[in-house]
């Protein structure tokens, strides 16, 4: 049964690439369609109050300092990515070799960079 729930069975509780939350993600930003800054509002209060405000009660009964929500819980960052959602406009960008392979250096790029930006916040608050 273990393995069936690792290759064919979804296993929404362990799953942090694709679980429960963006399902639920994904149902509100569908049930906002065309509406771009209601879109933006649910995704940043839904998002802060999973990722933050329910985070941040279990972190804060353990004792820990509010600076592991920036080094260790910091999956509410992605609140930020609204901005790029605010300026889509609805349609597709030029293609292009130069943009198709901007994207296969920025994104390894730019999760060494907030890493290393994570791990000097965490040398920071020690």
């Amino acid at each position: 049964l273990t393995l069936m729930g690792f290759t064919v069975l979804p296993m929404w509780n362990f799953i942090n690439d694709g679980g429960l939350f963006f399902i639920l993600t994904g149902l509100l930003l569908y049930l906002c369609r065309g509406h771009k800054w209601l879109q933006a509002g649910t995704y940043v209060i839904f998002t802060m109050l999973v990722w933050f405000v329910r985070v941040w009660l279990q972190v804060s009964a353990m004792g820990e300092p509010l600076g592991t929500m920036f080094t260790q819980y910091y999956e509410w960052f992605s609140v930020f990515s609204v901005l790029f959602m605010l300026c889509y406009n609805g349609q597709k960008g030029k293609g292009g070799k130069i943009s198709k392979h901007f994207f296969y250096v920025f994104y390894p790029a730019h999760v060494y960079i907030l890493y290393a930006l994570s791990w000097g916040l965490y040398l920071i608050l020690q």
